[in-house]
This record gives C-alpha cells, structure tokens and sequence, in this order.
C-alpha cells in the first residue's frame, strides 16, 4: 500500500516528518474500510517509520476493527527500492497469512508492478494492491524480473 496523502505545500520541516493532510486522514481509514469490507484484514502490517506512513498505517487499522493485527515501523522501508522492500518481506518470520507494507512511491508501485508480473502499476495515495501467493512462508518468497 502507498501512504495516504501528505502535506506538501504547507509543511516546512524534513521529507520524513510530513504529516498526512486532512485528505489523508480521511483516506487512510476509507481504505482500512475496504479492506475489511473485501475479507483483506492483515495479520501484520509493516510500515515505513515516516510520520505520514505511522499515520496511515495506524488509522486503517484502526478500521479494521482487528484485534489480531499487529502494527511494526520498519526504518528501512522510508523511500525503500523494490528489491529492498522485497528483502523485508523475505525476512517476515512466523505465520502471517496475510501481510500488509504500507510504503512509498516510487517503490511501492514499482513492487506491485514485479508482484503482478510486470504490467505498470501506478498506486496513488491510500491504494493498494493485492496478490493471493502459495507459500509456506516469505523467506521462501522467490520473484524474479519475469514475474
């Protein structure tokens, strides 16, 4: 998933302390909405640990309405390429049946788009995409430039 949309014209500290707008507050628990509405609800989301992806990350859970979700902040995933956002899901241990990242352009589509077999994808704020896998885990995770 791609953050919710962020403040850019009335914000002046660092890229990383941006705080969502008021459409993107909105936006973030609309989309915690339709997850639960499509049966989509997370076992753990891992988000980016940028304030505007904190944000996000914590208000579609809060719409989720699940006590089983579990939210972690990941360092690395802040403006992560999409071999190093694949690399952190590969590490995900123990079962999670459904994982959520909560991320940043232009990463983030540019995962989606590997993951969904190469087709271009273009998240805009607050979307996400989802993919149904056969595994038994993600380290086992294996993706390669053809899908």
């Amino acid at each position: 998933m791609r953050h919710a949309n962020a403040d850019w014209t009335n914000y002046n500290g660092s890229d990383f302390s941006r705080p969502l707008t008021t459409r993107g507050l909105l936006e973030a628990a609309a989309t915690g909405k339709k997850l639960l509405e499509a049966g989509l609800v997370p076992d753990l989301v891992i988000a980016s640990s940028a304030q505007r992806t904190r944000q996000t990350a914590q208000l579609l859970c809060d719409a989720l309405e699940s006590t089983r979700t579990r939210i972690t902040f990941e360092p690395r995933l802040y403006n992560a390429t999409e071999s190093q956002l694949l690399l952190v899901i590969r590490e995900v241990s123990g079962a999670h049946a459904h994982l959520l990242l909560v991320a940043h352009n232009p990463g983030v589509s540019e995962l989606s788009s590997l993951l969904g077999g190469g087709a271009p994808i273009r998240l805009g704020t607050g979307e996400y995409f989802s993919l149904q896998l056969e595994a038994d885990t993600w380290r086992g995770l294996q993706i390669d430039s053809n899908g």
